[in-house]
């Protein structure tokens, strides 16, 4: 998962809208949302019950090093600790927290050191912009993780952040996750952009799937690494259309990350016209066209809001982020 020059790195989230669409309605309608956030947890707090599972306890991301991979894409280095004076256990924690990076689309979650837009001039609003990226690499006997970062105009926090970052700044990591995974079967068919490429990369080295694999990959020329017994096919235009036009004769599993409004054809295509089922056909949109992270960050606070008055927590949130990507 990497973000892209709209939006970046996120889930897809869909929410009630119940403002206009104006900067100033956005602003009131945060604000809103991040009181009733403060409050819940507050009130989680008092009744004893802890917002977030231990699993999800933070650590520190230092960074150790920074390289342009391609073009449009870099990739950042760090030692995984859990504070300044790491002792032993600590540093056994951090191990173990790195090896779940050597798990096939895991993804974790960065708070990185800028604003989102729309929250800014709002009271108690986080100063910080947590967004989602897949690990790339993982090396638990160094406490090491990387990520990869398309690189793009804009001054969304993930730019801000990858502009000035410097060996030795630290960022909080948090809430490993493995996201969806191809069913295994006999001819695989997996599509990405800039965006999904991490991840796809992630589970063609990490899985090792049988029998006949292909890659559709809307990318640039040198971003897809060299991928044994894949047979990679650069698309230029929708990913949707050049899915279509492939022989889909005996395809029995499909995975696919990109931007939305691409990815729901595909998942057509596949349930009506392949009679695939629904654990064959791994397909979610990483991104939507012309909608800014801060917008998603938005619609992510009103499924909160929504979860909250089911009786839902912080842990169904992430559970339906996952789950309705």
């Amino acid at each position: 998962m990497a973000e892209s020059a709209e939006s970046y790195g996120s889930q897809e989230f869909h929410g009630s809208r119940e403002h206009d669409g104006s900067p100033e309605s956005d602003r009131a309608e945060a604000a809103q949302l991040l009181s009733l956030l403060k409050n819940h947890s507050r009130d989680a707090s008092d009744d004893g019950r802890s917002p977030d599972r231990q699993a999800d306890q933070p650590v520190r991301w230092r960074i150790t090093g920074i390289e342009s991979r391609a073009a449009h894409m870099t990739r950042v280095h760090g030692i995984l600790d859990r504070d300044d004076d790491a002792d032993a256990d600590t540093e056994a924690e951090a191990a173990e927290w790195a090896e779940r990076g050597c798990i096939p689309n895991v993804a974790i979650r960065i708070e990185l050191p800028f604003q989102s837009a729309e929250f800014h001039g709002i009271p108690d609003a986080p100063v910080t912009a947590s967004r989602v990226y897949t690990v790339a690499t993982a090396d638990p006997e160094r406490r090491e993780i990387t990520v990869d970062f398309v690189v793009h105009e804009g001054d969304s926090p993930a730019m801000l952040w990858l502009r000035s970052v410097q060996p030795g700044d630290v960022v909080e990591l948090s809430q490993p996750r493995q996201h969806r995974l191809p069913l295994t079967a006999s001819d695989h068919v997996l599509l990405a952009d800039s965006t999904g490429l991490p991840a796809a990369v992630s589970i063609l080295t990490g899985m090792g799937l049988p029998s006949r694999v292909r890659l559709l990959a809307r990318t640039a020329p040198d971003e897809v690494p060299e991928l044994d017994g894949v047979e990679v096919t650069r698309v230029k235009g929708p990913l949707d259309r050049a899915f279509a036009a492939l022989d889909l004769d005996g395809v029995d599993s499909v995975w696919g990350a990109a931007e939305s409004g691409e990815m729901r054809p595909v998942r057509r295509l596949c349930r009506k016209e392949l009679g695939l089922p629904g654990e064959a056909t791994q397909v979610c949109g990483y991104w939507r066209r012309g909608v800014s992270n801060t917008r998603l960050d938005l619609d992510r606070l009103r499924l909160y809001r929504e979860i909250l008055a089911r009786g839902g927590g912080p842990e169904d949130l992430e559970e339906q982020m996952v789950e309705g990507a």
